[in-house]
């Protein structure tokens, strides 16, 4: 049997008609897994450049208000030691209460000048 070169032509053609049959689908379906992965780390990405970008946000803002804190601790620190008999002696019961009062907050509870009182 002799392939002329019609029938050559022929089964090469078969041939590429199953070769895109079988794995055209596959390849399709790698293409649209490819794409979709694509888009995924995309917005994966978005998402971590947002999440970064609000943490620095939450920071600076935590440091503005530690820094209002700061400014305002001085502040006040100035007006009492330059108010009238800011360093005259207190009464001891007048301290004591004015100790006790304060340590009764959070904030100062561990306090050094807190401990051994009762709130």
């Amino acid at each position: 049997m002799s392939f002329t070169p019609r029938i050559i032509a022929m089964i090469v053609g078969a041939l590429i008609v199953l070769a895109v049959v079988l794995y055209g689908p596959a390849a399709c379906q790698k293409i649209r897994s490819l794409e979709a992965q694509s888009r995924m780390n995309k917005e994966q990405g978005a998402a971590f450049s947002n999440s970064a970008s609000d943490a620095v946000e939450t920071t600076a803002a935590a440091g503005k208000r530690e820094a209002g804190s700061e400014g305002l601790t001085g502040t006040n620190t100035r007006d009492i030691m330059a108010a009238e008999g800011a360093h005259d002696k207190a009464n001891p019961a007048t301290n004591r209460a004015g100790r006790n009062a304060m340590c009764k907050r959070d904030a100062y509870k561990n306090h050094p000048d807190c401990k051994g009182t009762t709130p």
